[in-house]
């Protein structure tokens, strides 16, 4: 079964020092940059649009349905969570 909207990459950086990260945002939510120490990598309103972006892409694979092997029915996303000026 293929879903018609997958994660292909989750980029975490901090915004102070811009190291990148392993991981789901989950995994750096409310946590210090362990580079330079600055606060919440993923800040609560980070994790709140992830959560949301989550259900979204739940609820449309749901509704569409299995996509087999056809590329052109698949979407893949990016979460970043560089400001907005910065993507």
């Amino acid at each position: 079964m293929a879903d018609a909207i997958t994660i292909t990459e989750v980029r975490i950086h901090c915004d102070t020092c811009h190291h990148e990260f392993p991981g789901q945002p989950p995994d750096w939510h409310n946590k210090d940059c362990p580079k330079c120490g600055a606060p919440d990598i993923i800040t609560d309103r980070d994790m709140a649009i992830w959560l949301h972006m989550n259900a979204l892409r739940e609820a449309a694979n749901e509704w569409i349905g299995d996509v087999g092997e056809n590329p052109e029915a698949i979407m893949h996303v990016t979460f970043s969570t560089a400001p907005e000026d910065t993507q």
